[in-house]
């Protein structure tokens, strides 16, 4: 509890001092007839960082472990080498190696994210289902953004051949596509009759 109190035989003693997250200390001391009392102060082992981001939000993991989102003040942490790493969707993850201080001093860090992602616009005729992956995303129009990579993307339409095209994302580079217009699917139908009949034909 911070306090000790023992019955120890005259003369001099050394002392160690050990606490969890502070510096170890030590000395020595005289024991006589009187009462000795020693007041030790201990220094901390520890500090805090301050963590943010921009522009956006993200997750913090500490050494691996997530430890929750920005901006963040960390619990007191041991003083030394720490690994930190932001994420966020959207955008390029960070990884640091800080160095944490000790004293209970707090080491402010911020962030600047860079994006992973293009704005991305995709246009076809209003009845005409817009699919990114085999996954329908809108009918017409759809622009969002999206992360680097390369996409599959589709134009639909029930009695139509469909329009694919591979697209390749490029992080900064916005783009426009435009599909064509789809063509119908058209088939054919033989009749024949044994005799003159009228033949009468419903699609």
């Amino acid at each position: 509890d911070g306090v000790l109190q023992k019955l120890l035989p005259y003369g001099k003693h050394t002392y160690t001092v050990i606490a969890p997250l502070y510096e170890s200390t030590g000395g020595e001391i005289m024991i006589s007839q009187e009462r000795v009392m020693t007041n030790i102060e201990l220094t901390p082992g520890f500090g805090f960082l301050d963590i943010t981001s921009s522009p956006v939000v993200a997750d913090v993991y500490l050494n691996g472990e997530k430890v929750g989102n920005t901006p963040l003040i960390t619990q007191r942490l041991p003083k030394g080498s720490a690994k930190i790493r932001l994420v966020s969707e959207l955008y390029q993850p960070v990884e640091r190696e800080v160095y944490v201080p000790n004293k209970g001093d707090t080491l402010t860090y911020p962030i600047v994210m860079s994006p992973n992602f293009a704005e991305m616009e995709f246009v076809t005729e209003q009845d005409v289902s817009i699919y990114i992956n085999d996954k329908k995303m809108a009918n017409g129009i759809w622009k969002d953004k999206l992360v680097e990579g390369l996409y599959k993307i589709e134009a639909r339409k029930p009695g139509h051949r469909s329009i694919m095209k591979s697209v390749k994302v490029v992080k900064g580079q916005n783009q426009k596509i435009e599909f064509d217009k789809l063509t119908p699917v058209y088939g054919k139908v033989d009749i024949s009759t044994g005799s003159l009949a009228n033949v009468k034909v419903l699609i």
